[in-house]
């Protein structure tokens, strides 16, 4: 039972960790415990582990478990920092700092952005030194997206100011050609829309059909979304592979306030609809 005297933040955050000790627990064990799991040789190896790298294992688990218990005490606090100016001289214990936090079915990161968790996800990132954390903006858990692609498919907007302020590139596309902006705007995550436009994300980007973050989110019957994007100072007469601009779209889904909308903004009413030629 958590002591209820715990403030909330650091009780919820507490809590979040035993979730997680659950779903790693499920995954690889239901007999281990959570350290014998994080300690556990990888069942290819057939050399058994050295005492460096057990100690090793032991250490950056007790860190990562004082960031995810968010223990604030001045031992806790010198424990980290000591942890976070070990790392840059040591490259190897940095490299396998990085492959815990990407290891055990992407638990760690996965499971915070779910959770929409940006204070955890800021610490773990912060210890990294900054050779590993350039390698956390090419890294795709799903071979598809990158980590700000998957926090704007989930709406988690807290997280996406975390990774951005880790210098995220924003207009990056994944593997099929998509921003976080259109992502975002697929889903309808109309705050995450907005916050990415005020980090300057470029809203009149096309996936590979031609369609920008606004026809997207007409396609998906997302009004919200479209007036963001609209008051973001998207272009409203841009067209996609099959020649419909964003009017057309609106208008063939039946969206009266949008066609109001997008007019009252300037968009051609006179766009040709077809290019036969």
């Amino acid at each position: 039972m958590l002591d209820q005297s715990q403030p909330l933040q650091q009780r919820e955050i507490k809590k979040q960790f035993k979730e997680l000790e659950g779903i790693i627990k499920d995954i690889a064990t239901r007999e281990k415990n959570l350290s014998d799991i994080l300690l556990q040789k990888p069942a290819d190896q057939t050399i058994p582990q050295s005492q460096h790298e057990i100690t090793q294992n032991q250490e950056i688990f007790e860190v990562c478990n004082a960031i995810f218990l968010g223990k604030e005490d001045e031992e806790s606090k010198e424990q980290i920092q000591a942890f976070k100016e070990k790392l840059k001289q040591d490259s190897n214990l940095a490299n396998a700092t990085y492959r815990f936090f990407l290891e055990k079915e992407n638990i760690f990161f996965k499971k915070l952005i779910e959770n929409d968790n940006d204070i955890v996800l800021r610490k773990l990132i912060d210890i990294l030194p900054e050779v590993q954390k350039k390698q956390l903006k090419d890294y795709k858990p799903n071979q598809i997206s990158n980590l700000l692609h998957i926090a704007s498919q989930k709406g988690s907007n807290k997280v996406i100011k975390v990774l951005m302020n880790a210098d995220f590139i924003i207009n990056e596309k994944n593997n099929l050609g998509d921003t976080a902006l259109m992502i975002s705007s697929k889903n309808g995550h109309t705050s995450v829309v907005e916050e990415l436009i005020n980090c300057q994300a470029e809203v009149d980007l096309n996936d590979i059909f031609g369609n920008t973050a606004l026809m997207i989110a007409l396609q998906n019957g997302h009004i919200e979304v479209v007036m963001a994007l609209i008051k973001g100072g998207t272009n409203l007469d841009l067209k996609n592979v099959a020649n419909d601009t964003a009017l057309m779209i609106a208008s063939k889904n039946g969206h009266a306030s949008v066609v109001k909308a997008l007019i009252d903004g300037g968009a051609d009413v006179n766009a040709a609809y077809r290019d036969w030629e």
